[in-house]
């Protein structure tokens, strides 16, 4: 089974979702989110970085 998947994020799209991803990791590594939001934003961080990169 092949699955093809169109790219559906415009470069500004993007560019919004890196600089959410990085703001996140930055927050995160300065340590101003404690507790179980560290898991969190961290995770939602990746995931914005994933997607910003791929596309998708």
């Amino acid at each position: 089974m092949i699955l093809t998947y169109k790219k559906n994020l415009g470069t500004f799209d993007r560019m919004v979702r890196a600089g959410i991803g990085l703001y996140l990791l930055w927050l995160v590594f300065i340590g101003a989110i404690v507790g179980w939001w560290t898991l969190a934003a961290f995770l939602f961080a990746l995931f914005h970085l994933v997607e910003s990169f791929l596309g998708y």
